[in-house]
């Protein structure tokens, strides 16, 4: 298995994992070092399998290990249950699509604004995503969501 700086992939998700239910960045130091990483040893091992995954050849094999180890490790967080219901999932994702901002009606709120509006920092939603994603494409998931998603849509669009 393939490592930078000593962490394989799998090590990489859970460290990701331990972050998101981090608001502040010393919260977020705070959790690295916790996790035996001091601020130097991390910026390499983040920018180093950040450059991997992002990489078009790995969209879908080193990127589907990474979304499959952060699932997991999700699942271990929160001792297999959902960090967040479906329902919550689904209206979130309603809302990063047509949510109107306040200041402008005309116009669909930030991605940030969604998110601080419903309390949410932006690396508890990775949290979210990683666990619903995945499980959304599959047929145990699919229809639920996409008729609480349709739902959720619904009463985002007619405001």
């Amino acid at each position: 298995m393939q490592e930078i700086n000593g962490v394989t992939l799998k090590r990489y998700a859970e460290l990701i994992c331990a972050t998101t239910d981090t608001v502040t960045e010393e919260e977020f130091w705070q959790a690295i070092e916790k996790e035996g990483f001091s601020r130097d040893a991390w910026q390499p091992v983040k920018d180093g399998w950040n450059a991997e995954l992002f990489k078009p050849e790995n969209y879908l094999t080193l990127q589907q290990e990474y979304n499959n180890a952060l699932e997991e490790a999700v699942e271990k967080k929160n001792n297999g249950n959902p960090p967040c219901s479906l329902e919550t999932f689904a209206d979130l994702n309603a809302q990063f699509y047509y949510r109107k901002d306040p200041a402008n009606n005309n116009e669909v709120m930030e991605y940030t604004k969604v998110l601080e509006s419903n309390n949410i920092a932006p690396l508890k939603w990775t949290e979210y995503s990683a666990y619903w994603a995945p499980k959304t494409a599959r047929d145990e998931y699919s229809q639920k969501y996409y008729d609480l998603l349709n739902i959720a849509s619904a009463k985002y669009m007619e405001t």
